[in-house]
């Protein structure tokens, strides 16, 4: 009985190693898979937006510098344009496609990080003023050592939503020589620093991270190119409008 026993114990204890090993094994493969996934599609869609990016400046550049496809040679076969603006209408419908392809795959990005890049930096300027405004309630007089609000430093901050006491935000300050830190709830902050700071963070994300130049700008040289073919879709409008 003794011998039974202890090979139950023996294989009770196995089992449940050899369970957590299976798990274990399990999540590496899932993990491995999703990274394999997420490659592919970030490779697709830098795919896409440098077909965009391609085609825009090409179209651009036909548009602007005037120049006209005349006749196309087709495996040794000429083809004679008599209607230039057919090949207008197809490159804006080429252009279409490349457009939607990436709007599709940008799209299925759930998090591009502009929130994430906008409110780090917005609430790290909001501390600087939400600071200054503690230090001259709690910390200025003789009786404080420090000597300015660069004398705190803010380990915890962020803002609540607006209510009816106006803009407030929570902060945990430490004094850099040392101590003990301290948090204050609902300190208030004007609505003019608040969206000063906004601005200051709007700007910090266009020209200081990737993300608009990833994201934005090739959308905005796609709608440059669409509006190059302006006089075409006018001129065939007009050849519309002559058949009614």
């Amino acid at each position: 009985m003794l011998g039974k026993t202890g090979r139950d114990v023996v294989r009770g204890v196995a089992e449940p190693e050899a369970d957590v090993r299976s798990k274990y094994a399990d999540a590496a493969r899932k993990l491995r898979n999703y990274w394999e996934v997420f490659m592919e599609y970030q490779e697709s869609f830098t795919r896409q937006r440098r077909n965009l990016i391609l085609f825009s400046c090409l179209i651009l550049f036909v548009n602007v510098a005037g120049a006209k496809i005349e006749q196309i040679n087709l495996i040794g076969n000429v083809l004679k344009i008599e209607n230039p603006g057919i090949v207008s209408l197809s490159f804006a419908i080429v252009l279409a496609y490349f457009l939607l392809r990436y709007v599709q795959y940008s799209h299925a990005i759930p998090d591009k990080g502009f929130a994430k890049a906008f409110t780090g930096k917005r609430d790290k300027l909001l501390g600087v003023f939400v600071l200054k405004s503690i230090f001259q309630q709690h910390y200025s007089g003789s009786k404080s050592s420090l000597q300015g609000p660069k004398d705190l430093q803010i380990r915890r901050f962020w803002v609540y939503p607006k209510n009816q006491s106006g803009y407030t935000a929570f902060i945990e300050v430490l004094p850099k020589s040392g101590g003990v830190s301290t948090d204050f709830q609902n300190q208030p902050f004007s609505r003019s620093e608040f969206f000063l700071t906004g601005a200051l963070a709007a700007l910090y994300v266009t020209f200081r991270t990737h993300l608009m130049t990833e994201y934005v700008f090739p959308i905005l040289i796609a709608l440059m190119a669409f509006a190059s073919f302006f006089s075409t879709f006018v001129s065939f409008l007009r050849i519309l409008s002559s058949f009614s």
